[in-house]
């Protein structure tokens, strides 16, 4: 028929809403569009009459050229501007090159250079789990106010000259955030784009390994990861729940950690040490682990104690010192014959120049704020090619805003609003 055209979609999903919107779907993000404003768009451009929707196809009727690439082009503005987390539940912030937000000076977002031969790596926030520990008090939920996702070639190009500056040999790229890193969608694109930087010779992911599947490790084990490590805080059903607030069978996590044993992946697993919640579970998740005898040229345990973080979920239990908790290890390290106190040298981690600081403690500026922040009464700004978070602003995105530098640690910079 003249003037009709199907388009179909394979790696997103399609959904009516609402009867005069469609829902754009690719996990964990959605975009709401209007059939009215895409079909006008349309009409503007090739003229068509009328559009439907049906099996994840757009049929577009009576266009005079075909429509593709406009529709192609109005989702992705879409997906852009319009995204929404469907796990947090929170609006999602689209970070491109085009936005002109640089990917160093955050900690929630992009690039972190901390003077060492390791690169930071943060495409996402936003979590599926909502542990009752975690320190930047993430999961589903209104604890913070947005999200934001990075596009993975922005940040491989950055990632590339930050790798020129600090010299291009024995670069670990690890891959974390304020979230759950498995939660991007472009996880295995970023990997390749990261193994084929020149000096990357390791790249590390952490994850708390719910979304993989043994297809999913078989991706990543060819996308050139190097090592997974795991956060897996009990291996008893009822205390998984209780931990990370959603139920999980144990049975699972062991199925999750044997297929990582049996790629060439290496395991590195790592619980949070709760006093008086999960102090029998350590032993067993080390005795259960150390039975798979995995092979690894790094240790195998990454045990962490439980701090309580100012912005973090707290918990009423008896904190151990530092004292308590490295003395523990050792004694654990010598019953069971396995590395447990880390060195960064464990890891072929070592110092290297970073990147020069643009802001002094302390000092006053004007900065332009271009996006929201996660926290209330906070905005990102923009200044001498570095994002700055700025706390107790009460203006409207988009203005500047006179502030004080009050951290500028690992290029890491927040202000307060004057």
């Amino acid at each position: 028929m003249k003037g009709y055209y199907e388009i179909s979609f394979t790696r997103i999903l399609i959904r009516k809403y609402r009867n005069d919107y469609i829902k754009l779907i690719y996990p964990p993000f959605e975009a709401i569009i209007s059939l009215e404003d895409l079909l006008k768009f349309i009409r503007e451009n090739v003229g068509a009459t009328d559009l439907e929707v049906e099996h994840n196809r757009i049929i577009i009727i009576g266009a005079r050229d075909n429509p593709r690439d406009y529709v192609h082009y109005y989702f992705d503005a879409a997906f852009r501007t319009n995204l929404n987390n469907m796990i947090t539940g929170r609006k999602t912030i689209y970070i491109d090159e085009t936005l002109g937000v640089p990917l160093i000076g955050s900690h929630y977002f992009g690039l972190i250079d901390r003077g060492t031969n390791l690169i930071q790596v943060r495409p996402i926030t936003g979590c599926n789990m909502k542990c009752i520990y975690c320190s930047v008090s993430e999961g589903p939920g209104k604890d913070r106010l947005v999200d934001y996702v990075v596009d993975y070639e922005y940040i491989a190009q950055e990632y590339e000259k930050i790798t020129e500056f600090k010299g291009k040999y024995s670069i670990e790229a690890h891959i974390d955030g304020q979230g759950e890193p498995m939660m991007y969608p472009w996880i295995i694109d970023l990997i390749n784009e990261l193994k084929s930087v020149k000096g990357t010779e390791v790249i590390s992911m952490q994850t708390n390994g719910y979304k993989l599947t043994d297809d999913v490790i078989s991706e990543l084990e060819a996308a050139g990861l190097s090592r997974i490590n795991l956060s897996v805080d009990s291996l008893r059903d009822d205390k998984i729940k209780m931990i990370n607030g959603i139920p999980v069978s144990s049975s699972l996590i062991k199925r999750i950690i044997e297929a990582i044993v049996s790629s060439n992946i290496r395991l590195l697993v790592a619980p949070l040490w709760i006093p008086g919640i999960n102090d029998e579970d350590i032993v067993e998740i080390i005795e259960y682990v150390l039975s798979l005898r995995p092979k690894s040229e790094w240790p195998i345990f990454g045990i962490q104690k439980y701090i309580p973080y100012p912005r973090g979920r707290k918990l009423k239990v008896k904190v151990m010192t530092f004292h308590e908790f490295y003395s523990t290890l050792r004694r654990l390290e010598k019953k069971y014959g396995v590395k447990l106190v880390l060195r960064p040298e464990d890891f072929g981690i070592h110092r290297r120049k970073s990147l020069p600081k643009v802001f002094k403690l302390h000092e006053k500026a004007w900065i332009k704020t271009v996006l929201p922040g996660r926290l209330p009464r906070e905005a990102l700004g923009v200044c001498r090619g570095r994002v700055v978070e700025v706390t107790d602003f009460l203006g409207e995105v988009g203005n500047r805003v006179r502030v004080e530098i009050v951290r500028t640690k690992d290029n890491i910079y927040v202000a307060k609003a004057l």
